[in-house]
């Protein structure tokens, strides 16, 4: 991985829209659509804020997120209803297109058929952004859960999956390890000393969901740190 630390979180935000509009910029010339995914939580939120004040051109590019927690798109624990507030409602240019990970929040199995009929989320994400949780898991791929052990094997070919969470709501869509690896950039933000330690750990006591992905990804993963 390709970790640099940052003294603020404030810098660490404002490098990261610098270098998403700089992608970005270099990515529009050369392809007529791009494909983001974004993640939710408490610690994107300034930077999605930021990121939705700058010279972007959002027209012809389609974002998505990470994973979803299975529940109504006005829920206060939506993902979708997040990135909607702070960034997509933000834009006062043409805004992105939004593609929902939930379209049954009453039936996780219906819900998944669903997407599966969304080509574009087959397609290659050009640039992913993912946090992590103290507990080691990144997207909705969560540690001592079924689903997810399944969803981290680099062998599983399925785009999406369900998993469940250890906290409520439990129950989650997520992306695959598989497919998030394939992104062309992968940028994993993250706070706090707890999680610099989880990180930075060569020798781990416990297997967890962040070090599948940063031993698929190997020094093709861009980690920003800050306390």
């Amino acid at each position: 991985m390709n970790l640099t630390k940052f003294k603020s979180k404030e810098i660490l935000e404002d490098k990261l829209v610098a270098d998403t509009v700089s992608i970005i910029q270099k990515l529009q010339k050369n392809q007529n659509s791009l494909f983001l995914l974004f993640s939710g939580g408490s610690t994107p939120k300034i930077f999605l804020q930021k990121l939705s004040n700058t010279a972007i051109n959002w027209t012809n590019i389609t974002i998505s997120l990470a994973d979803e927690r299975l529940v109504d798109s006005k829920s206060e624990y939506s993902n979708g209803k997040f990135l909607f507030e702070n960034l997509i409602n933000r834009i006062k240019s043409d805004k992105p297109k939004f593609l929902p990970l939930v379209q049954d929040p009453k039936n996780e199995i219906n819900n998944l058929l669903l997407l599966n009929q969304e080509s574009l989320f087959s397609k290659k994400p050009d640039i992913i952004f993912l946090g992590m949780g103290n507990d080691g898991h990144f997207a909705s791929l969560f540690p001592n859960d079924n689903n997810s052990e399944i969803g981290l094997n680099t062998n599983y070919n399925e785009i999406l999956l369900n998993t469940n969470a250890p906290v409520h709501p439990e129950k989650r869509v997520s992306f695959s390890l598989n497919h998030i690896i394939k992104s062309t950039h992968l940028f994993l933000f993250c706070t706090g000393e707890e999680k610099l330690n989880i990180i930075t750990n060569t020798t781990p006591k416990e297997e967890l969901p962040i070090y599948n992905l940063l031993e698929s990804r190997k020094n093709a993963i861009s980690v920003y740190w800050a306390p």
